[in-house]
């Protein structure tokens, strides 16, 4: 089991970033047979999408793979205009809809105010629907002054909670997976 978890704040100093990473330890704490990788968008930048005909360069591809290795993720975005953030939109872009089917997907979002949370939330679950990725029906939401000030407690047990949330269907997602080969197996034609 392989989970990535994408930080998708542009911003160095991202207090995304600071939860998404809360996110990621809690994974590697509590599910230790799961693999993590923390994609950082403000330090692993894809290139700006342009078409599905243009050579990207080394650095952009991989940071696609690294989505494409995963059984799950957790996708966290600062709230820009009312929408997750340019980074998150731009490296979908990089991936065809067809390639992630059967992951799953949790979402943190991380606001200035109390106010555009389910909205953004709204707008991921939308782009992963096209994606054909379920998402955990809970999400984290935080504001800025409640990660500079520390987390509070019920923040930090959201996180926790979102994660084991987002393992448990991405292990009964593969398990599903794994019946349906095995059923295709069994019902093929004989040659």
């Amino acid at each position: 089991m392989r989970l990535v978890f994408i930080a998708g704040s542009p911003r160095r100093k991202s207090r995304t970033r600071v939860l998404v990473e809360r996110a990621r330890d809690h994974a590697r704490n509590e599910h230790p047979e799961c693999e993590t990788d923390l994609l950082d968008l403000a330090a692993t930048t894809p290139e700006p999408f342009k078409d599905w005909e243009t050579e990207y360069s080394d650095a952009t591809r991989n940071v696609v793979e690294r989505v494409l290795a995963s059984d799950a993720m957790v996708v966290g975005s600062p709230v820009f205009n009312g929408s997750y953030s340019s980074a998150v939109k731009n490296l979908f872009e990089h991936i065809d809809y067809k390639e992630l089917e059967g992951m799953v997907a949790g979402f943190i979002v991380v606001g200035g105010g109390d106010q555009s949370f389910l909205q953004v939330r709204a707008h991921l679950a939308q782009l992963m629907a096209y994606y054909r990725v379920p998402v955990v029906p809970r999400a984290v939401f935080a504001t800025e002054e409640q990660v500079d000030e520390g987390p509070p407690e019920k923040i930090l047990k959201r996180i926790d909670r979102l994660v084991d949330a987002t393992f448990a269907a991405a292990t009964g997602a593969r398990a599903a997976a794994d019946a349906e080969r095995k059923m295709e197996r069994e019902h093929a034609p004989q040659a």
